[in-house]
């Protein structure tokens, strides 16, 4: 049986997010593009509401994906962060 205990030290190497993008540059790039993306992802949905004029479906869908991205992002950098 595996320790459950929260307060461990110990991390199996299947459940660090570190893994993923195993690097902090890595990180630090891919948070930087994520960011990007969503100003002007964000910025274009605004500009066209204030505009008055309807979303496109291409614009739709990349909001959609840009929220959907935000809880792995986060879940990256608080895995990441340090104590």
């Amino acid at each position: 049986m595996s320790d459950l205990n929260p307060y461990s030290t110990v991390t199996p190497a299947e459940s660090h997010l570190g893994a993923v993008i195993p690097t902090a540059k890595g990180r630090k790039i891919a948070y930087a593009i994520y960011a990007a993306l969503a100003l002007a992802v964000g910025n274009t949905a605004v500009g066209l509401a204030a505009a008055n004029i309807d979303q496109p479906v291409w614009l739709v869908i990349s909001s959609a994906v840009v929220a959907n991205l935000a809880a792995p992002f986060s879940a990256l950098a608080i895995a990441n962060a340090k104590s």
